[in-house]
This record gives structure tokens, C-alpha cells and sequence, in this order.
């Protein structure tokens, strides 16, 4: 992968939230296939989405868009969408510009 490269990796659960693993950067491209990932498994009917962020090595405003976006969706059909071991830079970065204060972000599922 080079640095500009993003991986989705999708888990969907029959018990539980679907997963959704990012690795890379969440710039304009990595952030253009995050938001259809999400979006077509809002439209599937996923709604309860654990997006794992431990391998995200950098997000700009598009990707913390996607999440608001994303989280706007779900949130209006009573759904959950949850921010999951953000790591370094990105996790500061969601903390602030306030995004940890709406969408619920976790570092562990205990």
C-alpha cells in the first residue's frame, strides 16, 4: 500500500454491528470509498456500525464528513454508529473538532 492507499475490509454480523475496518488515509479518495461503503450498508439496512479506525493513519474533513454523514443517517432511522480505536492524530483530531462530542467513539468495547 502506499500512503495514499485506503483498505475497507467489511464484517457483517448476524448478532451484533456490522464492522467496518478502515486502514490507510481518509483523504478525498479514501474518503470517497468509505462514504459508499457506509452509505450502501445504510441503504442494506445496516444500522448499527462499529467503524474500526486503529489502522487510519491520517483523516482530513472529508472523512470526518463521511462519519457525521453516516452518523446523520443512521441516527434518523434509530440506528448506532460508533468510532472504534482511532489511534494518535486521528483520534486528537476527532476530539478537536468536536466530532467525539456527537458521534459516540470508543477504545475498547468493554
Amino acid at each position: 500500500m502506499t500512503p495514499t492507499d485506503t483498505l475497507i475490509v467489511i464484517t457483517e454480523c448476524s448478532q451484533g454491528p456490522t464492522i467496518v475496518a478502515i486502514e490507510g488515509v481518509l483523504d478525498c479518495l479514501g474518503s470517497a470509498e468509505a462514504r459508499k461503503c457506509l452509505d450502501d450498508l445504510i441503504g442494506k439496512g445496516c444500522l448499527d456500525i462499529l467503524v474500526d479506525l486503529q489502522d487510519v493513519t491520517g483523516i482530513d474533513s472529508l472523512g470526518i464528513g463521511v462519519f457525521l454523514s453516516a452518523w446523520w443517517q443512521i441516527r434518523n432511522t434509530g440506528g448506532n454508529l460508533v468510532l472504534w480505536r482511532p489511534q494518535g492524530m486521528v483520534q486528537r483530531g476527532l476530539e478537536m473538532l468536536g466530532v467525539a462530542d456527537v458521534i459516540e467513539v470508543r477504545g475498547d468495547l468493554g
